[in-house]
């Protein structure tokens, strides 16, 4: 959506919020536009006034989950997703992102529990396999935690940091060669190059020659999918 769309909704949500300042739905959907227009601060002030009128609504504590999570504020955003998913416990994004703020928080063994159950909820979530994963390898369980993210890979072949765990556990197991194959593996899918990079020193590191990790970074920055984004992207976060 264009900056004058997002201007032009903002503006027809506020003059229903003039009619009516008690607009609930009219409220969220501001707040929501305030998101999708990557501002969480003012996303916040609306899904709070959303909130004090609608306390009981898990749909708004998991909006206000979202917008505390993007300003960084990870102890809040767990807060928010534990009440979204306390109202509806069958809210199985609410779990999932509960978790990831969890992660961000380095509290991995209580992430991997509600990773558990967001999956026994909706088993189609991909993501929480991966999530998973490296919950698992953050806890020292790499062959646990290999098992886990080739069922992610299964699901999720496009995953760039599936792949980047899978050579982490590989690496952890002593196996220099699985490590290498999952890293090229990964080079079609190419988010950004700084976790590339971050990666290839791994392997360089481990044993693989500086020449053919320059090859493997050549050949990321001109596998296609590249080519088709611009070389952008914003790579979805997965914990500290």
């Amino acid at each position: 959506m264009s900056e004058q769309r997002f201007e032009a909704r903002k503006k027809a949500l506020r003059q229903r919020l003039e009619a009516n300042p008690e607009d609930r739905e009219a409220l969220f959907d501001l707040g929501q536009t305030c998101m999708d227009d990557h501002d969480p601060t003012e996303a916040l002030r609306w899904f709070r006034e959303a909130w004090r009128l609608d306390f009981d609504n898990s749909r708004i504590a998991n909006a206000m989950g979202d917008a505390s999570f993007d300003l960084e504020l990870y102890d809040d955003a767990a807060t928010w997703y534990r009440q979204a998913a306390t109202l509806d416990p069958r809210f199985a994004e609410a779990w999932l992102n509960l978790a990831n703020a969890l992660m961000e928080l380095g509290r991995w063994e209580e992430a991997e529990g509600v990773l558990r159950r967001t999956i026994d909820l909706e088993a189609g979530f991909d993501e929480a396999f991966l999530y998973l994963g490296i919950c698992q390898l953050r806890q020292n369980r790499p062959l646990e935690a290999k098992r886990t993210l080739l069922e992610a890979l299964a699901r999720e072949p496009e995953e760039f940091q599936t792949y980047v765990a899978l050579s982490d556990c590989c690496l952890r197991l002593g196996d220099l060669e699985g490590a290498i194959k999952a890293c090229e593996d990964a080079l079609g899918y190419v988010v950004e190059m700084e976790e590339l990079d971050i990666l290839l020193e791994s392997l360089r590191l481990a044993g693989l020659s500086p020449e053919r990790a320059e090859a493997m970074r050549r050949q990321a920055e001109n596998s296609p999918r590249r080519a088709r984004s611009g070389g952008k992207g914003r790579a979805r976060r997965v914990g500290g």
